[in-house]
C-alpha cells in the first residue's frame, strides 16, 4: 500500500483543477463525489463531465452519481468482450479520427438497477434505484480492438463523437500529468522531512546459506539435523566458494 496518493484532476485542455494528497491509496471515488458536489455549489451554467478510469465502476458508485446529479464517462469494466466483437460491423455508423487513429462507434443502451443493501445499524433498505446509461462500443480500425464506454450525461445531450473524444483524451493523454508535473510543482516535497542516508545498509549474501548446506550435505550431515559440530564462520564459507562439490562422500577440489 502507498504511503500516499496524488489525485489530480485536470480540465479538458490538461490544466490541473484540483491537487490532493491522501493519506494511503486514497479514495477516487469519494474525490469524485466531492467535486461533483462542489461544482453544483458554484452554480455553474453546465456542469463538469467526470470522467475516470475503471476504478469507479460499480452500480452503486453510477447510483450515487446519478442522485446526485453529476455527468460522468468512464470504461466499462469486465465487459463481455466475446459480445463485442461479435457485434456486425455495419452497426458501427459513427466516425471518428483521434491522434491519427481511425474510430468507429456503435451505441446502445445498457439498463442498470441498483439494489442497496440494508443498513446494518438499522435494518432498513433503501428501494432499488433503476437507471439507464449510454454505451458507446469503440471499434479501432487499426488493432481491431473493441472496447466500450458508459456514460450518463444528465441533460448534456453529447454526441458520440464527444462522449469517445473525452475518454480518449482523459486515457493515456492524462497520465501525462503526473509524468509532466513534478518540472513544475515538487509534490514529492514533504515539509517537516529530512533525507538522510541509513548507517545500517549490511544485506545477507544467500549465497552464504546455499553454501553452508552443501558444505552439510557432503560431510553427510542434514542441514536440518542437530549436531554439536560448530557452524562455519563467515570466514570459513567464504573459502567454500572456491570449491566445487563433487558428490557425497566425495572431497572438495579446488575449481579450476
Amino acid at each position: 500500500m502507498p504511503g500516499q496518493t496524488n489525485l489530480v484532476t485536470c480540465d479538458e485542455r490538461g490544466r490541473i483543477v484540483t491537487f490532493e494528497i491522501q493519506e494511503g491509496k486514497g479514495n477516487l471515488r469519494a474525490q469524485i463525489l466531492k467535486l461533483g458536489e462542489y461544482a453544483r455549489e458554484q452554480s455553474l451554467g453546465t456542469p463538469p463531465v467526470q470522467v475516470f478510469d475503471r476504478e469507479g465502476d460499480g452500480l452503486g458508485f453510477f447510483s450515487e452519481l446519478i442522485r446526485q446529479r453529476t455527468p460522468f464517462i468512464t470504461w466499462e469494466k469486465n465487459a463481455n468482450q466475446a459480445r463485442l466483437m461479435a457485434l456486425p460491423a455495419t452497426d458501427f455508423t459513427h466516425h471518428v479520427q483521434i491522434n491519427g487513429t481511425d474510430y468507429r462507434l456503435l451505441e446502445e443502451t445498457r439498463p442498470c438497477l441498483y439494489s442497496p443493501d440494508s443498513d446494518p445499524d438499522t435494518g432498513t433498505v433503501d428501494p432499488p434505484h433503476a437507471f439507464d446509461l449510454r454505451r458507446l462500443v469503440l471499434w479501432n480500425l487499426r488493432t481491431h480492438h473493441r472496447i466500450s464506454v458508459l456514460c450518463w450525461e444528465g441533460d448534456l445531450q453529447l454526441s458520440p463523437e464527444e462522449v469517445l473524444t473525452a475518454m480518449l483524451s482523459r486515457w493515456g493523454a492524462s497520465e501525462n500529468t503526473f509524468k509532466h508535473l513534478q518540472a513544475r510543482h515538487p509534490y514529492h516535497y514533504h515539509p517537516g522531512f529530512g533525507l538522510a542516508d541509513s548507517e545500517k545498509q549490511d544485506i545477507a549474501n544467500p549465497r552464504i546459506k546455499a553454501l553452508a548446506q552443501q558444505i552439510a550435505t557432503t560431510k553427510g550431515i542434514s542441514p536440518n539435523s542437530t549436531s554439536n559440530t560448530p557452524k562455519p564462520n563467515r570466514a570459513s564459507i567464504a573459502t567454500a566458494a572456491n570449491v566445487t562439490t563433487v558428490g557425497i562422500g566425495d572431497s572438495l577440489k579446488p575449481s579450476p
